[in-house]
């Protein structure tokens, strides 16, 4: 399978709460070397927080508690925000996007990765 043909930084990747509440985040994603990565975001009252971290791609946005109001994810390379309604949290799907996991190790480095 070959990458993708343009693999850079989403960031730096914003968010911001429409709640009254503070709420935490956990990202994941992947780095530049397709490492996985994950950052907890603190989110505060309806005020947009910016993070440096070098997301490659996002895979996952994990709330603490259900928030009573909208959530939304800017990406500067994507343009336009993902915004997650209240209704929507749980397993999303992003539509138009595979996930395809596939890969393989061998088995004389599997001991070395796994310590």
């Amino acid at each position: 399978m070959d990458p993708p043909k343009v693999w850079q930084p989403l960031g730096p990747l914003a968010f911001k709460s429409e709640s009254d509440e503070t709420l935490s985040l956990e990202i994941g994603g992947q780095a530049e070397g397709r490492e996985f990565l994950t950052r907890t975001v603190v989110l505060p009252p309806r005020m947009r927080v910016k993070i440096d971290e070098p997301f490659f791609a996002l895979s996952s946005i994990h709330i603490y508690q259900l928030p009573a109001a909208r959530v939304g994810v800017h990406s500067p390379v994507m343009g336009k925000p993902y915004i997650i309604d209240p209704f929507n949290w749980g397993n999303i799907w992003v539509y138009g996007i595979e996930i395809i996991l596939t890969g393989y190790i061998r088995a004389r480095n599997s001991a070395a990765r796994a310590a």
